[in-house]
């Protein structure tokens, strides 16, 4: 097992460099084409290619399953890199799913100036969620209707299979090239090595910033020489109906960012890749610099209003961690490249907490690009990163369209938001850039332009070198299984718990989980799972990560789409489907009952309640932590990549207790259609595993018991050790998708193994090494 983690360092960190840069966003297919988009003064919204606006839009606000928003940000027009034209040309490129081709896109854009050796170990952190593919909407409608529709009239599926892919906009190849770990390995391959370390990030809006993170964390332990970073996002129509009901869209057709009219923002398309490197070697590769970036400051908005609603607290301490982090004062920083969605509350939130971290000092200019080019979801932040990089590049700002009066937020602090291109000084300038992710996962960014002066390491507190242990484990099962019961099974000693909870979710009461009964029917049933898990776990437990709220964090392992997720996407389409079945009325009318027994009329709830990193973020929001959060989705390996995930922030000094999860709420026939095909088709299982991570000597501090050792790195896999063949789910026909490996590891610290290995699915990929020393718990 190679690149594991925790090596001694010496008391300093190599700097890291930005060497290249590749977007791809309405209208524009490269960095200085997204300069030459945000220096003018038109905005990207309008109608999509891929779908009829019309069946999803109403003027009436009230309207059930309808956007009151005509229009958003969409690629119509690509010019697909050389190399990827060409293989789209001759029929080579690996799949044809629009948010894995302007990822691809990117990746290679990026490299195209980048000094690569043939011994070059990589790592890829791409921000995705499974919310972000069309293609996969497309294919989760196309399966849901079609098996509705042949119950409906019996008829065989496979006629409503061809009659409906004549009907509905078509599905782009294999919809499982639609999953997010299927869309990064579509990027990097034949890109990038196979022995290439891939992590899918979803923190929502400021996932492409964490992905930069992780890279950096991945050069500074000496897991890859080179580290390519980003994300990509597919604006789909169950987003902009499910958005509105939050009454989040902007009701105008502009972005008005910091201005005093803004009523709200609208998404759009857009992929994008940073590439990264030591400046030492940067140097002596002759790349050319870009960028250095000094830092990137984490936080989750822990307790709040409401899951949605964005956090000055939150926000705060994202800017003073980096700053923090970088050893540098806020009021060195010349230019804020913000979040500014044009949501009135999320500007306001923004500017009274860069006023409350940043806000002395002299004046600063303060932009945002959504007004020009839209939200670009989880390619957000990367999108601002590329913009900061051309703008030091040109030493100028562009002007801030949209806004002719601003917030009282902006006039009460020493930032300007410039009306004009406007210089940006002396060099060396430094910038900050922000993401906010939905659901309170912040992420800030310091970024400087680099000199022949720049030192290639700087001063630092080394990573911990000691071990990562186990503290405490639950879980969440169907039938709610005792401890006793799911340790019997564990130790494979009992029967397994049952598989499903089936279509009747058993809500929990309000002493369970502090939500009111509306909001619990509109939340997909993992975050209620793992919230469940998380209580389940040892008192003295709980009570060490509430006592350590501060540097407390939840990373979750799952993969692919939500339940709710699925069965909202069939809400949203109906319209559509109606539109597009006009001699079938009778059947559609049926389906449609149905589909609307599946889950409530979308509200403000609906949005948080059906989105993946919300997973991670309702734990931390009803727990208080205010560490940060993250989900990672790799697929069946999910769950291994988060344990690795942790024990990167908990080496780097981002946590002192990870809370690390892993859950399967979706077992419908719908998911089982974009899975891959396996010879034994084991039965979709459900069910939240839990475990706390901390450092030994934070263990010991805080009086945790040891219940494990891991360590974790990258290598060739044992198939003997994955986590399928290993109990309790050896012999078995049943699998937790992502959650497996969290299972595996949970039935070795029960078992009180020696030593367990745990690989991943895929040839070469995530290794973990499990070592015990007492008798079981």
């Amino acid at each position: 097992m190679t690149g594991g983690q925790g090596a001694p360092h010496a008391d300093h960190e190599a700097v890291i460099a930005v060497v290249g840069m590749g977007v791809v966003t309405p209208r524009a297919d490269d960095p200085a084409a997204l300069g030459r988009l945000l220096d003018g003064p038109e905005h990207v919204f309008g109608a999509p290619d891929r779908f009829a606006m019309a069946h999803f839009y109403s003027p009436d606000a009230e309207a059930q399953d309808r956007s009151y928003a005509p229009a958003s940000g969409f690629i119509t027009t690509f010019r697909p890199h050389p190399r990827l034209r060409e293989e789209l040309e001759d029929g080579a490129a690996p799949n044809r799913e629009p948010t894995a081709l302007w990822l691809r896109h990117a990746l290679l854009s990026a490299l195209d100036p980048v000094e690569v050796h043939p011994d070059d170990r990589f790592f890829a952190g791409f921000g995705y969620t499974a919310d972000g593919s069309h293609t996969l909407e497309q294919a989760l409608v196309l399966a849901g209707y079609r098996d509705r529709l042949a119950e409906a009239t019996g008829t065989p599926s496979t006629d409503w299979q061809h009659r409906l892919a004549r009907a509905l906009p078509p599905v782009c190849g294999d919809p499982g090239d639609s999953l997010p770990h299927r869309v990064g390995l579509t990027a990097i391959s034949g890109v990038l090595p196979p022995e290439t370390e891939l992590v899918m990030v979803d923190t929502a809006c400021s996932s492409s910033l964490y992905a930069v993170d992780l890279g950096i964390k991945a050069l500074l332990e000496d897991s890859c020489q080179i580290a390519v970073c980003g994300g990509s996002f597919a604006h789909g129509p169950r987003t902009h109906v499910l958005f509105s009901k939050i009454q989040g869209l902007s009701t105008t057709g502009e972005v008005r960012a910091f201005d005093r009219n803004a009523t709200g923002v609208l998404f759009s398309d857009g992929a994008g890749v940073v590439v990264l490197k030591h400046l030492a070697r940067a140097r002596a590769d002759g790349d050319r610099v870009l960028g250095i970036i000094d830092a990137v400051g984490l936080s989750c908005d822990g307790k709040g209003k409401a899951i949605y609603a964005p956090s000055e607290t939150g926000q705060t301490a994202a800017i003073r961690r980096a700053h923090h982090r970088a050893g540098t004062e806020p009021e060195t920083v010349r230019w804020v490249i913000a979040h500014a969605t044009g949501t009135p509350a999320g500007d306001a939130v923004e500017a009274a907490a860069l006023n409350s971290a940043a806000g002395s000092g002299p004046r600063a200019l303060l932009t945002g690009n959504k007004t020009i080019v839209g939200h670009t979801g989880w390619t957000a932040g990367v999108v601002s990163l590329i913009q900061g990089l051309v703008g030091m590049e040109q030493g100028a700002v562009p002007a801030q369209r949209f806004v002719d009066e601003p917030i009282p937020e902006i006039k009460a602090g020493r930032y300007s938001v410039p009306t004009a291109r406007t210089s940006l000084g002396p060099v060396p300038v430094r910038v900050a850039v922000s993401a906010f992710g939905f659901g309170g996962t912040n992420a800030h960014l310091l970024l400087t332009q680099a000199s022949a002066a720049t030192p290639e390491h700087r001063a630092r507190p080394a990573p911990y070198d000691e071990d990562i242990v186990v503290v405490g484990w639950s879980a969440d099962l169907p039938g709610r299984p005792n401890r006793d019961r799911v340790t019997a099974w564990l130790q494979g000693q009992g029967p397994p718990p049952t598989a499903d909870f089936a279509d009747g979710y058993p809500l929990p009461d309000f002493r369970e989980v502090r939500l009111p009964p509306p909001a619990l029917r509109g939340t997909d049933r993992t975050q209620i799972m793992l919230l469940l898990a998380a209580g389940g776990l040892d008192a003295p437990v709980r009570e060490a990560c509430a006592r350590l709220r501060e540097t407390t964090g939840v990373v979750v392992g799952h993969m692919g789409p939500t339940r709710h997720a699925a069965h909202y996407a069939l809400r949203c389409h109906l319209p559509e489907l109606r539109a597009s079945l006009p001699d079938f009325s009778d059947a559609v009318d049926r389906v449609a009952r149905q589909v609307r027994t599946l889950v409530p009329a979308a509200d403000d709830a609906t949005m948080p309640g059906i989105m993946p990193n919300i997973i991670p973020a309702r734990l931390c929001a009803m727990a208080d932590y205010r560490g940060l959060n993250v989900l990672v989705d790799t697929g069946p390996d999910a769950g291994l990549d988060a344990l690795r995930t942790a024990e990167r922030y908990l080496r780097h000094g981002d946590l002192d207790l990870a809370v690390v999860g892993a859950v399967n709420g979706n077992s419908i026939p719908e998911l089982r259609e974009v899975l891959p095909a396996e010879a034994d088709r084991p039965r979709l299982a459900e069910g939240a595993f839990v475990t706390v991570l901390a450092r030994k000597s934070d263990a010991a501090r805080h009086g945790l018991p040891v219940l494990a050792r891991i360590r974790t790195g990258t290598g060739p896999s044992d198939p003997e050790s994955v986590p399928r063949r290993s109990r309790p789910l050896a012999g078995t026909s049943r699998t937790y998708l992502g959650a497996d490996p969290l299972l595996a590891l949970l039935s070795a610290v029960v078992g009180a193994e020696p030593v367990r290995h745990i690989a991943s699915v895929a040839p070469w990929g995530t290794q973990l090494v499990l070592t015990t020393d007492s008798p079981p718990p």
